[in-house]
């Protein structure tokens, strides 16, 4: 890198400083490691490339709202074949699943992970690819086990540095509060709590102007519990006073200029055992409609 670019990119990194100082409380933990080496990773790019031109252009530098899934363990690889589980995060999915400290990591998914350089980056992936459901076999002392379950799910919310003259890119709205919800399509009341991290107001208004591109909204659902039974409806209660801020669910959408983007909660009947419950999958936030509404 040469010294110009060096220069550009220090300016270019302090603009980046009060954004990730000005983060809400719950984007910083555990996110802000993630958001700067996001924000580090697309500064040193462009500066690479040498594109960070001279300081009266405009100069764009973003990355789209991420969702990341997590076992909530420590792995680390093994010399000796399959890397070993080292701590557990208690109440994170690895502790769901009774992983122990010492377990090996034969597969995920089938995948297997025995000489596996990066093993939480492959987890991530796959777990990914398969929407946050984990099948993990592994040895345990003499034993070969097998754990089952749903990844924990982290929002990293969007970021976007401008240098120069801003650059308008129109808004939208999104929504928690104008149904009716199609019930016949299982969906119901839910409730947006924040939006890239940022909480919402305590009481529901009628719609959230946001910038167009892509968000994270933090949404809980409000489904009438005259749609359970009452063993279903008293399972629920005590999964949620159990995870609190974590049966709540991110939902990523892409907000085009415009546009208002209707959210709900849809009722997965077939995630309604114990199990299901238990693992807070017997919902999903979803957009339920979309309508033409001009925003300024």
């Amino acid at each position: 890198m040469n010294a110009p670019s060096k220069i550009r990119l220090s300016r270019l990194a302090l603009l980046a400083l009060p954004l990730l100082l000005a983060l809400p409380a719950s984007a910083q933990q555990p996110d802000t490691a993630q958001l700067r080496r996001d924000v580090e990773s697309s500064l040193l790019s462009l500066a690479d490339r040498d594109a960070l031109g001279g300081s009266d252009a405009p100069l764009t530098i973003s990355a789209p709202a991420q969702v990341r899934y997590e076992l909530g363990a420590v792995i680390v690889p093994r010399a000796d074949g399959a890397p070993a589980v080292m701590a557990i995060s208690p109440g994170g999915a690895a502790d769901r699943m009774q992983l122990q400290v010492g377990d090996r990591l034969l597969s995920i998914n089938g995948k297997a992970l025995s000489g596996v350089d990066d093993p939480v980056a492959v987890l991530q992936s796959t777990a990914a690819r398969d929407e946050g459901r984990l099948r993990l076999d592994l040895r345990r002392a003499d034993r070969q086990l097998i754990a089952a379950g749903n990844a924990d799910i982290v929002a990293i919310p969007a970021f976007q540095l401008v240098v120069g003259a801003a650059i308008g890119g129109g808004c939208g709205y999104v929504t928690d509060n104008d149904g009716p919800e199609p019930r016949s399509e299982q969906v119901h009341d839910a409730r947006i709590t924040r939006i890239d991290g940022r909480s919402t107001p305590l009481q529901p208004v009628n719609r959230h102007r946001v910038d167009a591109g892509r968000h994270v909204l933090t949404v809980s659902e409000r489904i009438p519990r005259t749609w359970l039974s009452s063993a279903q409806a008293r399972e629920i209660a005590r999964m949620q006073q159990r995870k609190w801020a974590r049966a709540y669910k991110p939902l990523v959408v892409d907000v085009k200029p415009g546009m208002k983007y209707k959210v709900g909660a849809r009722l997965l009947r077939d995630r309604l055992d114990a199990a299901g419950i238990r693992d807070n999958a017997y919902w999903e936030p979803v957009v339920w409609a979309e309508e033409s509404e001009r925003c300024n």
